[in-house]
């Protein structure tokens, strides 16, 4: 595919993000890229039950990693590694029983975590919530911020020791396309002064992870680890059903299936030779991150923000060693 074409699609949105875009980007794809053998690589992927999360961990086992699947219900994540352990994969998973949202439940399971292993090859935050109405976590933060936001920032600090010690260490951050049309605001990350709107608070969210991918990217420059955010695309998942049940009656005969919408998450985890670090990607392509002159920062304001964060995500718990 010419690259006027797949920038057109991008900017068209529609069918760019649909599996019509899908279909037509895969044709100039290299099989090589993700035909690879992962055998002896330890991965870790969040909601990994369902939707995006569950193509992701096939995706990998098929290719030979041990999975660790992080879920929140236990009968769920049960199911899902039966059926997932069932099939004549080269690899295998194990289940983890975690609620992301719940800060001391999370940094009780890192920590055993990184003392149970050597080191983490591949890390996919995928886990994340739509809401339509404002809810808090156990611990007393807005839902949204507290699974899209502080989840990965806690999981990708604390687990940072393991991933140094990977020779080529991989984090994917499932961010969504939603991003380009939310800047951040710094007044109010918590949606405490304005009245809820659960679109644009995931929309926030998302552009969050992409700041501080870029962050991480920087921090990290010089080491074997590379972290990247990326968008499915409009995938046909549970999540999509639940929170947006008209957006998904309106779209069902043109929505990506998890495979595809997984299919960049697997790129970014396999790709030998990696180069890029801090970048947003989509359809295997790096995208830009900012797309309207409102959600542009500057250098300072990002680590500003990423500051904030981790403000936020460490208060009240033990900081990783």
């Amino acid at each position: 595919m010419s690259s006027f074409l797949d920038r057109t699609l991008d900017w068209l949105v529609f069918p760019g993000y649909d599996a019509t875009g899908y279909h037509l980007r895969k044709l100039s794809w290299d099989k090589s890229e993700t035909d690879v053998d992962l055998k002896g690589r330890q991965a870790l992927v969040t909601g990994a039950n369902q939707g995006i999360g569950r193509a992701t961990t096939e995706g990998l086992v098929q290719r030979g990693a041990h999975v660790h699947m992080v879920c929140r219900n236990r009968e769920k994540g049960t199911q899902a590694l039966k059926e997932i352990l069932s099939r004549d994969w080269p690899g295998t998973a194990e289940l983890h029983v975690v609620d992301v949202s719940n800060g001391s439940a999370l940094m009780d399971f890192l920590r055993r975590f990184q003392a149970e292993h050597e080191a983490l090859d591949i890390l996919v935050n995928n886990a994340g919530v739509l809401l339509d109405k404002r809810q808090q976590s156990a611990d007393g933060l807005e839902m949204t911020f507290a699974v899209n936001i502080r989840a990965p920032f806690l999981i990708t600090e604390t687990l940072f020791p393991l991933l140094i010690r990977s020779p080529d260490a991989r984090v994917i951050q499932v961010s969504s396309g939603g991003m380009y049309l939310a800047p951040i605001n710094f007044e109010d990350l918590l949606w405490e002064k304005r009245p809820f709107d659960g679109v644009m608070a995931y929309a926030e969210t998302k552009r969050g992870e992409n700041l501080l991918t870029r962050v991480w990217a920087e921090k990290w420059k010089d080491t074997n680890i590379k972290i990247n955010s990326m968008h499915p695309g409009w995938a046909d998942t549970q999540s999509v059903k639940d929170s947006l049940p008209i957006f998904r009656a309106i779209t069902a005969p043109f929505l990506r299936n998890p495979e595809q919408g997984a299919d960049t998450i697997v790129y970014l985890a396999c790709k030998p030779d990696l180069k890029a670090s801090g970048k947003f990607f989509s359809d295997r392509r790096e995208r830009p991150m900012d797309r309207i002159r409102k959600t542009v920062l500057s250098d300072e304001q990002i680590e500003q923000y990423y500051n904030t964060i981790k403000e936020i995500s460490f208060d009240g718990l033990i900081q990783p060693v």
